[in-house]
């Protein structure tokens, strides 16, 4: 469970929470206020990281917020701010009883150059709950099928705390 005791998520085995290094990221990414969004942070540990890794997030959204407006917003955006990211799949589904989309980028620079290492592939779920975005998201090495799976079936489990 978080801190604030808002969700859960079970984690695979092996698999650990970094919180402080979650924040660290986003703040060095988007800023100290982004920072702040960042509920959850961790994964497979390994010496240069972790891959995956899983981030939640929990963003305020204005009365109104449509989920399927507000997923076309975010797709654009990353497309603006990765532009080698293609979206392979975006479908509706359901997490917690709860509709949700979930959106699969991939790293296109990985197909120009095929010894890449750089290739990622990003798993991102978004909900709408109490005028909150949720963004449940796992990244990945391109190569990295199995885990990436494992990370996908991690969050499918997250559940709010009732």
């Amino acid at each position: 469970s978080d801190a604030g005791s808002e969700f859960s998520l079970l984690l695979p085995e092996g698999w650990v929470e970094d919180l402080e290094l979650g924040k660290a990221m986003m703040a060095e990414m988007e800023g100290e206020v982004a920072a702040g969004y960042v509920k959850f942070f961790g994964g497979n540990p390994k010496v240069y990281g972790y891959d995956p890794n899983i981030f939640v997030l929990s963003v305020p959204v204005p009365r109104g917020t449509h989920l399927s407006e507000l997923v076309d917003a975010e797709i654009r955006a990353m497309g603006l701010a990765i532009p080698d990211q293609i979206v392979i799949g975006r479908e509706s589904i359901f997490i917690d009883g709860i509709p949700a989309e979930k959106v699969i980028h991939k790293d296109a620079s990985y197909y120009r150059d095929i010894f890449s290492l750089q290739g990622e592939v990003f798993v991102i779920i978004f909900l709408l709950k109490d005028q909150r975005e949720w963004v449940l998201q796992c990244v990945a090495g391109v190569l990295n099928v199995t885990e990436m799976a494992l990370c996908e079936d991690t969050l499918y489990l997250f559940r709010f705390q009732r």
